[in-house]
């Protein structure tokens, strides 16, 4: 991606999301920008597999290297 003056930030608060982190990430991941951005899933200590969910889809994303699970 060009350097430019533009940088995004998505953050995504996720809390026993698993039934809909995926298509969100997906979605992210799809978009066709000219310009940086980053995009950081919050998990706030779900009880069920949404962190799991995240981190296995990170590794197939075509931009994964602006995704980030904290």
């Amino acid at each position: 991606m060009p350097d430019c003056a533009v940088r995004i930030s998505v953050i995504i608060p996720l809390y026993n999301g698993a039934d809909h982190i995926k298509k969100c990430i997906e979605q992210l991941d799809n978009q066709d920008c000219d310009f940086p951005f980053d995009v950081y899933v919050v998990d706030d200590a779900s009880t069920d597999n949404s962190a799991e969910i995240v981190e296995s889809q990170m590794r197939e994303l075509v931009h994964a290297e602006y995704f980030h699970l904290i």
